[in-house]
């Protein structure tokens, strides 16, 4: 006998059927534009926030937009400003480019008013090493670095990362530097303050030998190694100048 009832889906078949409606139905209702980890909407403002350099020292609210601008990784290290800054006791004038180093903190500027920094009165170029350290500035008050070396107000010096003089760019004129007459801004000293390259700035003699200044090549340059004796050339020596 052939029954004449239609089959019916069983319980748990239609208990599913209608879950998986109602899943369906909530996810769409509910999702939005833009919802979820890893979206495109979240994406973008991670991008935008990324883009607005407002971390560090310097924020788009100090700084002009010009092309004196450098943003590194979302952040300012480089730009003139449009108002003051003071940071550290060094104060930097509005119009004038400050630099920081890469962790945020610091680097240099040329100074609205001199400063006194490890013995040098510096005001213009100032530059800083990442520890706080001075690395280069002009000088705004002469100073006696060492015996046989004396700097003028005027001059530019360099530091090493441990405070000896390296460097000094005459720029207030020729001076002598232990007895030897230099000019110009490439002149090196050792780090125990023996002169290591010199600009000659007039004829001089050297180990009882008369040293011409002048040369049909231009600049004639005077180099001694860490005893004190000259070199022929200034090749020989190690290190950069």
């Amino acid at each position: 006998m052939t029954s004449s009832l239609k089959a019916q889906p069983s319980p748990s078949l239609a208990v599913l059927a209608v879950l998986l409606a109602a899943t369906s139905l909530t996810g769409f209702v509910g999702c939005k534009k833009g919802d979820g980890a890893g979206s495109s909407g979240e994406a973008g403002a991670a991008g935008s926030a990324a883009s607005s350099p407002s971390d560090g020292l310097l924020s788009d609210a100090i700084c002009q937009a010009d092309v004196n601008k450098l943003v590194v990784k979302g952040k300012i290290e480089k730009c003139k400003l449009s108002k003051d800054l003071t940071v550290d006791g060094y104060t930097c004038g509005v119009g004038v480019v400050v630099e920081t180093q890469p962790d945020g903190k610091f680097k240099g500027c040329y100074l609205k008013e001199p400063k006194v920094v490890d013995g040098y009165t510096c005001k213009d170029g100032l530059h800083l090493y990442p520890g706080g350290k001075l690395e280069r500035c002009k000088l705004t008050a002469p100073k006696n670095v060492s015996p046989g070396v004396d700097v003028r107000a005027g001059d530019w010096v360099t530091l090493t990362k441990g405070g000896a003089l390296s460097r000094l760019e005459l720029a207030s004129g020729p001076n002598k530097i232990h007895d030897v007459p230099c000019k110009g801004y490439f002149n090196y000293l050792y780090e125990d303050g023996k002169l290591k390259k010199c600009e000659l700035a007039e004829d001089t003699v050297i180990e009882g030998k008369k040293v011409s200044a002048k040369a049909d090549g231009g600049s004639v340059y005077v180099c001694f190694d860490a005893a004190g004796k000259r070199v022929a050339d200034c090749k020989l020596l190690t290190g950069a100048f």
